[in-house]
């Protein structure tokens, strides 16, 4: 457990210079008590971005792999339906 709080800690550490340009504009901009606010949602941002990548490949690579040789469409294909003879077109 104490592995895993130092990595989220050094992760934490690595966006915040990371991004410290950005959040320096935002303490220009509004003040510190809005970049400071600002943190936690840009923080959020990351994570659901890196979440929704995941899912994205996953979605993409992950169903592919059971269906290599059948072609995308076929699943979705719709069949005509029976038509008589006698039907016509006016």
């Amino acid at each position: 457990m104490h592995h895993l709080m130092l990595a989220c800690f050094i992760i934490l550490l690595l966006l915040g210079l990371l991004n410290s340009q950005f959040y320096l504009f935002l303490a220009g901009k509004r003040g510190v008590s809005f970049m400071l606010a600002a943190i936690p949602f840009h923080l959020l941002y990351h994570f659901y971005s890196g979440v929704s990548f995941l899912i994205g490949f996953a979605n993409h690579y992950g169903a592919s792999l059971g269906r290599r040789n059948r072609s995308p469409v076929a699943s979705v294909a719709v069949k005509p339906e029976h038509v008589h003879a006698n039907n016509k077109l006016s």
